[in-house]
């Protein structure tokens, strides 16, 4: 079976017959959409349009599963700007679980298609201690104040888990592995745009918390906004020097304008994940770059006055935390307080936890964890928590057994940093925040970690004279 398509029985037939059925379905959809416009029924109106995509989305996935998953990677980060208003209609039909529901159907079909034709999967341990975690994630649903909404929280993890098994097959190719990370990056375009034309039209898309006036971007909140560009810029600077020159200037202006978001998100754990993980990137690649780290870093504490006063805010002893406001998750002193309360939920059931998601149903502020270590024993029990720390420990591996892998002076082994750069960040600002039910980001990221392990499963490749001379220069 090929690496990019799902195999169809009937081949060209198939598709041919596919293709029409979408163009049916769409004509009828627009038809349907027009009489809901016309009667002013937003949801006789959208359902069509959500019907509609679904078609063509499932047309794409038989017919090319590799193009549906770099689309997948296109649009996820832009998606939740586009969720309908309370009351137009249900969960079920927002785009960000259209899409979710859509690619854990197809990519559960093509790993079982490619399971019996290969005879096989091959893949990392990383992938099995990530089932792992969905399984034990699966077994606390039952003891759930509400199984519903917990299982709904499963199916999330379960789609990434499935992204990085698809794309850890597909990425043995080298050319799927280039085509993914540019994919991936060309992902901050339509936010980047949205939040500048947010802000020219005088309707920026923000969040406001306490005093803070923070960027959300097309995600739904400031701190998913911050963890994806977080990645973005340590991946970013880590590939830097192998991007070919005619399309280096647009990586340089990506690259400052997430930098440019970020700082206006004011999500000190992103902005410290980026700190840690260019440190990495540059003990591993380039010892210049720590010092441009610290220049940076200084001139956008003093740049920007709201951002110093949120580095004083997060060591002050903050009233925010009585006051039970939404600014209290911003505060160190709200965390040790929260985290204390939370830690007694999984008395009740210490072995499976209180069912996967659920810690913000069982709390007064109803607020997630802001510790994915302590939501992964509250919500998953102590069996929960060992998996999770295995996850951990199996992502930092696999960083450092590609960097070892992979020659210096090579794409690989820029890539394996910037992965390794990624886990590191991931794996210390989670002691601080939610990162592991964010399906948008975590998608980018595993994303990266399926490069890192085609990196390390295939031959190494040869470094380029350009390339060499390039990191001489850095």
């Amino acid at each position: 079976m090929s690496d990019t398509t799902l195999p169809l029985s009937g081949g060209r037939v198939s598709v041919t017959v596919a293709t029409t059925a979408a163009a049916v379905c769409c004509g009828i959809a627009a038809a349907l959409t027009a009489v809901g416009i016309a009667g002013r029924s937003t949801l006789l109106a959208l359902v069509p349009v959500v019907v509609c995509a679904g078609i063509i989305i499932g047309a794409i996935a038989l017919a090319r599963f590799a193009v549906f998953v770099l689309l997948m990677l296109l649009i996820r980060a832009s998606i939740d700007a586009f969720q309908l208003s309370p009351g137009a209609g249900s969960r079920l039909l927002t785009p960000s679980t259209i899409v979710g529901v859509f690619f854990i159907a197809a990519a559960a079909l093509w790993l079982v298609v490619a399971y019996r034709q290969r005879g096989g999967l091959p893949g990392s341990r990383l992938r099995t201690a990530l089932v792992a975690l969905v399984c034990v994630s699966l077994v606390s649903v039952p003891g759930a104040v509400n199984p519903q909404m917990s299982l709904t929280s499963v199916m999330r993890l379960l789609a990434i888990v499935l992204m990085f098994a698809v794309l850890e097959q597909l990425m043995v190719d080298p050319r799927m592995m280039r085509r993914a990370l540019v994919v991936v990056f060309c992902s901050a375009i339509f936010p980047i745009a949205y939040t500048v034309a947010g802000h020219v039209t005088g309707n920026p898309p923000v969040e406001v918390k306490g005093d803070v006036t923070r960027l959300v971007g097309t995600f739904a909140q400031s701190n998913a906004f911050g963890a994806y560009l977080m990645l973005l810029i340590i991946m970013g600077v880590a590939v830097f020097s192998h991007t070919p020159g005619r399309i280096r200037a647009g990586l340089s202006l990506l690259l400052a304008a997430c930098a440019v978001c970020l700082v206006l998100t004011y999500t000190l754990a992103a902005l410290l994940g980026v700190l840690f993980g260019l440190i990495v990137v540059g003990i591993r690649q380039s010892r210049r770059l720590l010092l441009w780290v610290g220049t940076v870093l200084g001139l956008a504490v003093m740049i920007v006055p709201t951002l110093s006063d949120r580095l004083g805010a997060v060591a002050a002893s903050s009233t925010y935390a009585a006051q039970g406001s939404a600014h209290a998750g911003n505060s160190l002193a709200w965390r040790l307080s929260y985290w204390s309360e939370i830690a007694h939920l999984a008395d009740r059931n210490p072995a499976t936890g209180v069912g996967y998601g659920m810690t913000s149903h069982l709390t007064q502020e109803g607020k997630q964890p802001h510790n994915d270590y302590l939501r992964a024993y509250v919500e998953t029990g102590v069996l929960g928590l060992l998996v999770y720390l295995a996850v951990i420990v199996l992502l930092i591996r696999l960083g450092l057994g590609a960097v070892r892998k992979a020659p210096p002076g090579t794409l690989d082994r820029a890539i394996a940093v910037g992965y390794l750069g990624c886990a590191v960040a991931l794996a210390l600002t989670s002691v601080a925040s939610n990162k592991i039910n964010g399906v948008a980001q975590l998608w980018y990221f595993v994303t990266f970690a399926a490069a890192a392990s085609a990196v390390l499963r295939r031959g190494p490749s040869a470094p380029t004279p350009e390339h060499e001379a390039t990191a001489r220069e850095v």
